[in-house]
């Protein structure tokens, strides 16, 4: 049976070999260490947030949070309109999250939010799964 710790930790490594970032130290705060010129670095959020049946099976369901911070290293449209731009494509992709060990199903809803402060783009993607029981 998966857990959460499961699911955050297939979510890291399939994160960090789609994009090449490395997790920040804090998931919670972003101004703890610096985010170095041209450089990408992400925080991953969970909580549970309910269950789901089916017949006689009942799956844990899991809210999360993805953030990718990237320090600019030139234009902002460059890294937007390329990079970012084929993460988001493939972390909107339910078969994405499906090839994870520890994912059942995915809610179709997601929710994306850009912002920039400074030099630092944030991407934030939140989307909620259900765990294999």
């Amino acid at each position: 049976m998966a857990t959460p710790v499961d699911l955050l930790s297939d979510v890291a490594v399939a994160f960090e070999a789609l994009t090449g970032a490395t997790r920040l130290a804090s998931d919670l705060r972003d101004d703890l260490e610096p985010i170095p010129s041209g450089a990408t670095r992400y925080q991953l959020r969970a909580s549970s947030s309910g269950s789901a049946s089916d017949s006689n099976v009942t799956r844990t369901l899991v809210s999360l949070e993805l953030l990718l911070h990237h320090r600019l290293a030139g234009a902002e449209r460059a890294w937007t309109e390329g990079s970012l731009q084929s993460h988001l494509e493939t972390i909107t992709r339910a078969a994405w999250w499906r090839a994870l060990a520890s994912v059942y199903g995915v809610d179709p809803d997601v929710e994306i939010e850009l912002s920039r402060e400074g030099a630092v783009v944030t991407a934030s993607f939140s989307i909620t799964v259900e765990i294999k029981p």
